[in-house]
């Protein structure tokens, strides 16, 4: 059995428990209940199902918001509105519990078990950074600076905890940013035709991640499966054009993905969008990289506050495990930012360093794009590059010669060995250095 629920999204039950007595006002009616894995709530009512409303004569009148059930010479009638404001009891939730014996109770559920849903895996943090949480019972973690005072920490809690709906601890809490900030679409040619895409095959270990990240995008409601076209309510020519097969089943994108053409431009117009009044102001936005800065920390509380509560609004959310608040240095575009200025992140230089030495075309080529994200920190860089370069030439023969062993060797140990680029001073002058050969040109502005 496959539900859909109300939000559209998709969940598979785990069983039924049949014959259970259910007693609504004066009837008592023998049901079966769909078991589903779902957060327990009191403010969500138990559904009964269609045959359950056959078996009552259910009537449902919409204008007024009644509901009318019948046994017989024996009516009830609820009031719809007002059976959903105000549950019984907001303190405790129900559950049904087996017990070995094979009969059923009902066991009261207190909040405690929502609470533990939230807790999250904590992983190793450096000696700078520290985890403190915005709920009781260790839920919620968020990760911060461990140089604040007691006080500044205070503070900044108190502001996490007040906006804490723009930062999200799984993936079902996921809600997709509001349709009137920005809509992406997918512009086709009019002689294009659909694709049949085929299964492809996979070994054992594969399905299983495969299905994971299946089930974890149905989770969020990220995408849907496909029946029958007339399945498909929202804008159904625009995710058609989404479609994807595997074993599971034929589902399609609802929200965008960053597989799609053109996605990285509608997102970073989103964003723009979004903050735009805020941009060079209080944070800088690149993608789905957000820096919030200022001169001092009340200034920075202030921005942050400022943007999380846009955040709010635009129904963004920031994933709480690449968040890090208030701290003087960070990671940024793969660079360490820090007062210091700019460098290169060491974590990525450890792994260039460990590089083999290149045998073919396509490892010069992946070598060369590697040490290019850098290559500001390397003077001469097209100079010294030259010899690798030169073997990617087409109808050139591809031989390791002496200079181009020294060119490799060059490149990764002046990676290791990078400068800071400091911030300029713009009130000193400036100095441009120019340097120009047969084979390379070269320019730096400088102070």
């Amino acid at each position: 059995m496959m539900l859909q629920l109300a939000e559209r999204s998709i969940t598979r039950p785990y069983s039924v428990v049949e014959d259970v007595l259910v007693k609504v006002r004066q009837f008592t009616f023998s049901v079966d209940l769909v078991i589903m894995d779902i957060e327990e709530d009191s403010d969500i009512p138990l559904i009964l199902g269609r045959p359950f409303m056959l078996t009552t004569k259910c009537v449902v009148d919409i204008g007024n918001g009644n509901l009318e059930m019948s046994v017989k010479d024996q009516k009830v009638t609820f009031n719809l509105v007002e059976a959903i404001k105000h549950p019984s009891d907001s303190k405790t939730s129900f559950k049904v519990k087996e017990i070995p014996s094979g009969e059923h109770a009902f066991e009261d559920l207190k909040k405690d078990s929502l609470t533990e849903k939230l807790k999250v895996e904590l992983k190793a943090l450096p000696t700078h950074l520290k985890y403190v949480f915005l709920d009781e019972n260790e839920a919620k973690p968020t990760v911060i600076s461990n140089d604040l005072s007691s006080d500044e920490e205070a503070r900044l809690i108190e502001v996490l905890r007040k906006h804490n709906e723009a930062i999200r601890w799984h993936i079902s809490d996921l809600k997709g940013i509001s349709p009137p900030y920005y809509m992406h679409k997918i512009m086709m040619e009019k002689e294009c035709r659909p694709v049949r895409q085929p299964q492809r095959r996979l070994n054992p270990s594969m399905k299983e991640e495969v299905q994971k990240e299946v089930l974890k995008l149905l989770e969020a409601g990220l995408i849907y499966p496909i029946f029958d076209n007339a399945w498909i309510a929202v804008d159904p020519k625009e995710q058609e054009k989404t479609v994807f097969t595997c074993l599971f089943g034929v589902f399609a994108y609802r929200r965008m993905t960053f597989k799609l053409c053109n996605t990285p431009a509608t997102f970073q117009w989103c964003m723009l969008a979004i903050f735009a009044n805020m941009l060079e102001k209080c944070i800088n936005v690149f993608m789905d990289d957000f820096s919030v800065f200022g001169p001092s920390f009340d200034c920075c509380l202030t921005n942050l506050e400022l943007v999380l509560r846009r955040y709010v609004e635009a129904i963004l959310v920031l994933n709480w495990k690449n968040c890090r608040f208030m701290v003087q240095e960070g990671i940024v575009l793969g660079h360490k930012i820090s007062a210091r200025g700019i460098e290169v992140d060491k974590a990525k230089i450890y792994v260039f360093e460990k590089l083999p030495l290149p045998i073919n075309v396509k490892g010069i080529r992946s070598f060369l794009g590697y040490a290019g994200f850098y290559r500001r920190f390397i003077k001469d860089f097209s100079k010294i590059a030259r010899p690798l370069n030169k073997l990617l030439n087409k109808d050139v023969v591809f031989k390791l010669d002496e200079e181009c062993l020294t060119t490799f060797h060059t490149l990764k140990n002046s990676l290791v060995s990078a400068p800071i680029i400091g911030a300029p001073d713009w009130s000193k002058e400036f100095k441009l250095m120019c340097d120009a050969s047969d084979y390379a040109v070269g320019a730096v502005l400088g102070q």
